[in-house]
């Protein structure tokens, strides 16, 4: 059974105070008029940049320091942490931007098991500047966690996130987030915030191959139209009471522009070396295996082409509270690990009371009971307030499926500007798996470039499998109605690498060569300490195969970048 998701998003303070009545000193500078903002931190000082200390008044410590292009920003461990967590930022005062265009590189934040440092951006910043105490402030904040700690407390996930956020009078609102893979402190990455009217993109990726993404993030509000930006770090981990160790970060290259470019707010090209592709035009759905759950019951899912789509229904579920009206069709001859998925949708259900998931689905694989597992980007085209757990806005998900139920599942990526999907238009679901990075994207067709919400999740349960198309009427599992789902699909395109990862008796190990830049560390214990070895091998085929030189038993792997 799928269990209930609360999707009201949670609202945290920026500060867990109002207004601090704190004085600190000023380092006064004069406004930037152009429309462009180079800052390579030639020093000797931070020049531009007004230091934002807003726990100075407590007694809390804040630096600001520039040596050889670095802006090292810290703030000491906070003097009042049960009402607010440290903090230190800088401001660019003055501005006046609408469209914006930010980017900086960041590294060696505080690491440790009780550390759990935030990068910041905020963009379309309003508050007062002139004055202290600063703000309160609103804009548009998009924040990274690079490290976390399973000792935290459990809202804190120990895989880091990318976040865009609403500031308001320094409250926030999350927008849309993704997961993606622990980040390195000794690596210097990029962040870079982009907005053009109620579009708001978020990315991360390395800084010496900046235009290749590590992971992104969309959503769409329109709430605040124009203001400054700021950099800046917290230690998020003091706001759970029981730990207070400060943060720290480095900071250089700053990069800012009024004038985002149309290219700079398309995402990364969807492949088009696709391995099949079905445009729905032919006279039946040859290749397509169908999912039909309640068959022992005497009832039947549809499986039609309909003016060159492929619309899948099922009729209401006969046990709505355990298991909802589902309708699926599996692609099951391939057997994929790292896959991308695309296909269009429209002409769902438009019922007030039927609430669907539209899910493209990979690695899937199914159980001698005739369930399922699989990975899923799901979307909710909207759904009903007097309903608990569901949101009255669309939202885009990354979900883990066993047993044909819900196990895990990644940020949501809501569209909080938007009532709901229109069914007489079309969108565009991108699924991509990268080994444990599962992203989806989600388009609609007038701009096919643009994503209006992406989200991702890293998971690594399910290895590999096949793909397919999925609707299920989320309100019958609440008892709020019945209706079966509808949902009509076109333009199905999917690739992936095949994958064989097993070791054998005699300690040969293999996984996939795409899977570059990845090193093979053991263990004699699954928590660590890990070793990383030289072991002989090297390609064949698609595949890397290595002996690992261990014919006994005992010994954990693992492939660590």
């Amino acid at each position: 059974m799928v269990h209930p998701h609360s999707l009201n998003p949670r609202r945290n303070s920026w500060l867990r105070l109002g207004i601090l009545a704190i004085t600190c000193a000023l380092n006064w500078v004069a406004t930037a008029t152009a429309a462009e903002i180079n800052d390579t931190f030639a020093g000797p000082t931070d020049t531009g940049w007004l230091r934002y200390t807003p726990l100075a008044a407590s007694g809390t410590t804040h630096s600001f320091a520039v040596t050889n292009g670095v802006y090292a920003l810290g703030v000491g461990p906070s003097k009042i942490p049960l009402q607010a967590s440290s903090r230190v930022g800088s401001i660019r005062p003055g501005i006046k931007w609408s469209n914006f265009d930010i980017s900086i590189e960041f590294s060696g934040w505080d690491v440790g098991s009780k550390t759990n440092t935030v990068v910041f951006l905020v963009a379309r910043q309003t508050g007062a500047t002139n004055t202290a105490p600063y703000g309160p402030f609103s804009g548009y904040m998009l924040s990274i966690q690079p490290s976390s700690s399973p000792e935290l407390s459990a809202d804190i996930e120990p895989q880091a996130r990318l976040v865009i956020s609403s500031l308001d009078s320094n409250f926030t609102s999350p927008i849309a987030a993704a997961q993606l893979r622990d980040l390195k402190p000794g690596t210097w990455y990029r962040l870079r915030f982009l907005g053009k009217g109620s579009q708001l993109i978020g990315r991360v990726s390395k800084a010496d191959s900046p235009e290749e993404t590590i992971v992104e993030v969309a959503g769409t509000d329109n709430v605040y139209s124009s203001g400054f930006f700021s950099i800046g770090i917290l230690d998020q981990a003091a706001e759970g009471g029981s730990v207070n160790n400060g943060a720290h970060a480095l900071f250089r290259n700053l990069h800012a522009t009024d004038s985002p470019t149309d290219a700079d707010l398309q995402s990364p090209s969807p492949a088009t070396n696709y391995t099949l592709t079905d445009d729905f035009s032919g006279a039946s759905d040859a290749g397509w295996s169908h999912v039909n759950p309640f068959a022992s019951l005497g009832l039947s899912n549809k499986f039609e082409l309909i003016d060159g789509r492929y619309v899948l229904s099922a009729p209401p579920s006969p046990t709505p509270t355990t298991f909802a009206a589902t309708v699926a069709a599996i692609r099951p001859e391939v057997d994929w690990s790292d896959f991308q998925t695309s296909v269009d949708f429209t002409g769902w259900s438009p019922s007030t009371k039927t609430n669907i998931y539209i899910m493209s689905a990979a690695r899937g694989r199914a159980n001698t009971d005739g369930t399922f597992d699989f990975y899923a980007a799901r979307v909710v085209h909207s759904g009903n307030d007097s309903i608990l757990g569901v949101a009255s806005n669309p939202f885009l998900i990354v979900e883990r499926w066993e047993k044909s139920a819900r196990s895990g599942f990644s940020e949501i990526s809501g569209l909080w500007a938007s009532t709901g999907l229109t069914p007489s238009k079309t969108y565009r679901l991108v699924f991509t798996g990268q080994w444990d990075l599962l992203t989806a994207k989600l388009y609609d067709l007038s701009n096919p470039n643009v994503p209006i919400a992406v989200c991702s999740l890293v998971d690594s349960a399910l290895r590999r499998g096949f793909v397919g198309l999925l609707g299920v009427d989320r309100f019958a599992q609440n008892g709020s109605g019945n209706s079966g789902v509808r949902v009509a699909f076109d333009n199905f395109a999917a690739v992936g690498t095949p994958v064989n990862l097993a070791i054998n008796s005699a300690g040969t190990l293999q996984w996939p060569s795409i899977f570059t830049g990845w090193k093979l560390q053991q263990s004699v214990k699954p928590e660590g300490p890990w070793a990383t070895t030289t072991f002989t091998g090297g390609v064949v085929g698609t595949n890397v195969v290595v002996n690992t030189g261990n014919t006994g038993s005992g010994y954990f792997f693992r492939l660590t970048k």
